[in-house]
C-alpha cells in the first residue's frame, strides 16, 4: 500500500464506509449465495448519470461471465469515497473500483490536463478517441497508473463535451465571449482558455451554480447539456448555448492493486474483456443522452446555436502555443503533448475544427 497517498483521508469519509457498510449485507446477489469476490464499486454521481447506467451493465455483464463467482455492488452518490478521494479510498481498501472523472487525476499526474489544453478546443469525439484509445492515450494511463499506484481496467467512458451557456448575450462566435463572466468546473486549462477569448473566467462548484446565475453573478456557464438539465438551469435564467465543444470530460477505471493482485489471471482476463464490451456502448448512450437534453433544453426556451465557426489556422496556432506554455507550466510531460499536438495537425488540417 502507498501510505504516503492515502494521507489526509477524513474521518467523515471512515464514517461514511462504516454507514455504508452496516448496510452491505442487504446488497442482493443474482443467485442466492455469496460470490466468491465482490467488488464495491464507488462513484459520486447518482443512480440516473450516464456513468452509473455503464456500470449498472458492467455489474449484469460480470456476473454473466463469471456465473456470478464475481459480483460488483455500486455505491452512488458518493457513499464510500467522491472523485477527488477516490485514489485515497482505494489504497485504504474501501472501495475496490473507482471511476473518477480524469481532470481529478490531475492532482496526481498533471498529464490528466491532457484532453482540457486549449488546442483540443472544438474538436469532435472521434479525434478526440483518436488520441485517447491510441498509443497516447496508453502511454497517458500508464503514467497515471505508476502515480496513483492502481490498474486501470481498460479503456475510459465519457460524458461528452463541455459547452457555453449564457444569459443575456447571444454567442455565436469566440470574438462574442469578451468581457463575459463565465464560470468554469475548476480546471486551469479552462481558466486560461476563455482568458484567451477575454472573458473572465471564475471557478464555481455546481451545487452554488443556479443562485449564482439567478443572481446575475456570472452571465456564462461552461457545462453539458446534460448537467444543465439535471439542474433545470434554464428556471435560473439560462437563455442561450454556443456548442463550442470546450472540454472532453472522461471518466477512468481504476482498480486497487491490492484487490487486481488477489485475482487469478483468468478472472482478471474476465473482468477486462466485460469492461472493454461496454466502453463503446457507454460512449453512444452518452451521445443519445446530451442529444435528449440538447432537446429539452430547446423545449424549454433555450436557444442553440451550432453553426459553429472552423478555426482559422491562426486560431488553431494560438490555441496550440498556449497549450505549449500551459503544459510546461503544469509540469506535463512535453514529448507526450506534442504527440498529441502532431496528431491534431494530421486530422485537422487547414484550419478545419
Amino acid at each position: 500500500m502507498n501510505q504516503r497517498g492515502t494521507r489526509g483521508i477524513s474521518r467523515r469519509s471512515v464514517l461514511r464506509f462504516g454507514a455504508a457498510a452496516c448496510c452491505f449485507p442487504s446488497v442482493a446477489f443474482s443467485d442466492q449465495r455469496r460470490p466468491e469476490t465482490l467488488l464495491k464499486i464507488s462513484v459520486d454521481t447518482a443512480s440516473n448519470h450516464v456513468r452509473n447506467e455503464a456500470l449498472s451493465v458492467f455489474k449484469e455483464r460480470l456476473g454473466e461471465a463469471t456465473d456470478n463467482a464475481i459480483e460488483a455492488a455500486i455505491f452512488s452518490s458518493a457513499q464510500l469515497a467522491n472523485d477527488r478521494d477516490i485514489v485515497k479510498a482505494l489504497h485504504w481498501g474501501l472501495v475496490d473500483v473507482g471511476v473518477p472523472a480524469l481532470s481529478k487525476m490531475s492532482r496526481f499526474d498533471p498529464n490528466a490536463n491532457l484532453f482540457t489544453l486549449p488546442m483540443f478546443y472544438g474538436t469532435d469525439l472521434s479525434t478526440v478517441y483518436t488520441i485517447n484509445d491510441g498509443p497516447i492515450g496508453a502511454e497517458l494511463y500508464q503514467r497515471m497508473e505508476d502515480k496513483t499506484q492502481t490498474h486501470m481496467l481498460g479503456r475510459s467512458l465519457d460524458l461528452g463535451y463541455t459547452n457555453l451557456y449564457t444569459t443575456h448575450r447571444r454567442v455565436t462566435s469566440i470574438d462574442d465571449m469578451a468581457g463575459l463572466k463565465i464560470r468554469v468546473p475548476g480546471s486551469r486549462a479552462s481558466l486560461e482558455l476563455y482568458k484567451m477569448f477575454g472573458a473572465n473566467p471564475i471557478v464555481i462548484p455546481f451545487s452554488d451554480l443556479a443562485i449564482a446565475v439567478s443572481q446575475g453573478n456570472v452571465d456564462a456557464v461552461q457545462t453539458t447539456h446534460e448537467t444543465l438539465r439535471s439542474g433545470q438551469m434554464w428556471e435560473s435564467g439560462i437563455r442561450f448555448c454556443y456548442e463550442e465543444r470546450s472540454s472532453y470530460l472522461g471518466y477512468v477505471p481504476l482498480i486497487s492493486l491490492r484487490t487486481w493482485d488477489a485475482l487469478a489471471e483468468s478472472d482478471r482476463q474476465k473482468i477486462a474483456a466485460v469492461w472493454e464490451s461496454i466502453v463503446d456502448e457507454s460512449r453512444l448512450l452518452a451521445r443519445r443522452r446530451q442529444q435528449s437534453a440538447r432537446e429539452e433544453l430547446v423545449q424549454n426556451g433555450i436557444e442553440v446555436f451550432s453553426d459553429i465557426e472552423p478555426l482559422s489556422s491562426s486560431r488553431r496556432q494560438e490555441l496550440l502555443d498556449r497549450s505549449i506554455i500551459l503544459a510546461k507550466e503544469l509540469g506535463m510531460d512535453m514529448p507526450l503533448v506534442t504527440a498529441a499536438a502532431d496528431v491534431l495537425d494530421a486530422i485537422l488540417p487547414n484550419g478545419v475544427g
